[in-house]
């Protein structure tokens, strides 16, 4: 995934959009938005039981702990997330890989 793009189209346009796939509500009010980035709340689509669901999602993966630290060895203060996951073989990832931590992102274009 690109680390930023749009939504500039509304939760009832994306229903509409996945209706074939699976039918599909919403759980929060979507908005309009011009540009998001990482560690930005975005829309998702993911599957709460049976239903598809549209819900808000903060942008990111959890960071693995040796990357948390400073180069001179401080902890840092917050954890922005990971979005790019390209070494899926790697421990830390596995977890995140299942079924249960998946979702599909709608976007309009790429910023």
């Amino acid at each position: 995934m690109c680390n930023a793009y749009n939504v500039t189209t509304n939760a009832d346009a994306i229903i509409a959009l996945v209706k074939a796939w699976r039918p599909a509500r919403r759980k929060s009010n979507q908005e309009i938005l011009p540009g998001i980035f990482p560690n930005y709340r975005a829309p998702i689509l993911r599957l709460e039981g049976d239903d598809l669901v549209i819900d808000d999602a903060l942008w990111g993966s959890p960071t693995p702990a040796e990357h948390l630290v400073t180069p001179t060895g401080k902890p840092k203060s917050d954890d922005r997330g990971i979005t790019n996951i390209r070494q899926t073989d790697v421990e830390h990832w596995r977890p995140w890989l299942s079924v249960e931590h998946s979702c599909h992102v709608p976007f309009t274009t790429f910023s």
